[in-house]
This record gives structure tokens, C-alpha cells and sequence, in this order.
């Protein structure tokens, strides 16, 4: 992987939020911002219709599986 070194102006406030969350974490500022921002670009994009599309496909199957495993305890 290729890294680019890049200056980066944050609020007073969200500088200290960062600090905190990386000690809890134990990981560096460095490797909470990248986290923070890779997660970011991993969520579903809820404005995409194609992504909806695949929400409402996982919200079928998980309550399929709802309904399965409710079935097998009244047997």
C-alpha cells in the first residue's frame, strides 16, 4: 500500500476526540483517523436505490431466519 502524506486542519474539539478515542483504543491518531474514515466508505450508501435493494434483501433473510428459528422452538 502506497501512503501519502497529507496535513490536515481539524477543530479544536474534534482534535481532542480523536486523541481520546485512539488511547482508548490503543492505536495512534494516525490509525484512528484511517479507521474512521475506511469504516465511513464501507457503510451502505442509503441513497443509492441499489443499496437499498440489498438492505431490503438482508432484512427479508434475517427475518426469514426469525421466523425459522421461532418455528423450531414451538415444535
Amino acid at each position: 500500500m502506497e501512503i501519502q502524506k497529507t496535513a490536515l486542519r481539524l477543530p479544536k474539539d474534534l482534535h481532542t476526540d480523536i486523541l481520546q478515542a485512539a488511547s482508548e483504543s490503543g492505536r495512534s491518531m494516525n490509525a484512528e483517523i484511517v479507521r474512521r474514515l475506511q469504516a465511513s466508505f464501507n457503510q451502505i450508501d442509503t441513497n443509492s436505490s441499489e443499496s437499498l435493494d440489498t438492505m431490503r434483501k438482508i432484512a427479508k433473510e434475517e427475518a426469514r431466519q426469525v421466523i425459522l428459528k421461532e418455528l423450531k422452538k414451538k415444535k
